[in-house]
């Protein structure tokens, strides 16, 4: 969970043990609802679990961070998520 809020989720440890990997996690707020739509904001996000177990939270929304003079992405929207491809055209993750 993230800290200070509560979230409406039950895993059970067995299960999430037994059939789950990490893979990341977002804490997303909905700013307003309205019949089958929904306008979000992007608040916290975690790409790893810290050594006691609990998301290790990066204390800011997700960036797409490019390293180098030059590099470039195209962000193309699946109507879910934004994903981002690098020119190789292989998918880049939001850090």
């Amino acid at each position: 969970m993230h800290p200070g809020t509560s979230d409406n989720i039950a895993l059970k440890p067995g299960v999430v043990r037994s059939a789950l990997d990490f893979v990341d996690c977002e804490y997303i707020e909905i700013k307003k609802a309205e019949n089958s739509t929904f306008e979000i904001e992007h608040v916290d996000f975690a790409k790893q679990i810290g050594s006691s177990g609990a998301l290790d939270w990066k204390g800011r929304k997700p960036i797409l961070q490019l390293r180098n003079k030059g590099d470039s992405v195209s962000v193309v929207s699946s109507g879910e998520e934004w994903i981002a491809y690098g020119p190789d055209g292989n998918r880049v993750d939001w850090e």
